[in-house]
């Protein structure tokens, strides 16, 4: 998290300046560091970022859950058999003959 910020930093450095404070208002950085009462930007910015990492991180792991339980609730319905024959990848009448002869 820290190198991504510094390495933005660096770069709009590097670059004449600039990007850091266009992006910052696109994302209303500005604004939230004023209504925030803090006297630092620079620490606003990385306590910010951490924030929003870290919300990231809960908001995948919520939709991982969630899909991931809605996709096996679906998977759950299907045929048995349907399902034994896709992932063995043998034809279902084939499957029924070798049953027949055993």
């Amino acid at each position: 998290m820290l190198a991504c910020y510094y390495l933005f930093r660096i770069v709009d450095a590097a670059t004449a300046g600039g990007t850091v404070v266009r992006v910052w208002r696109a994302e209303g950085i500005y604004d939230d560091f004023a209504r925030s009462g803090m006297s630092d930007l620079p620490a606003f910015v990385l306590q910010d970022f951490w924030g929003a990492g870290f919300f990231h991180l809960l908001a995948g792991l919520v939709l991982a859950a969630v899909f991931g339980s809605a996709t096996a609730a679906l998977v759950s319905r299907l045929p048995a058999e349907t399902t034994a024959t896709r992932i063995a990848g043998t034809p279902h009448r084939e499957m029924a003959q070798v049953e027949e002869i055993e």
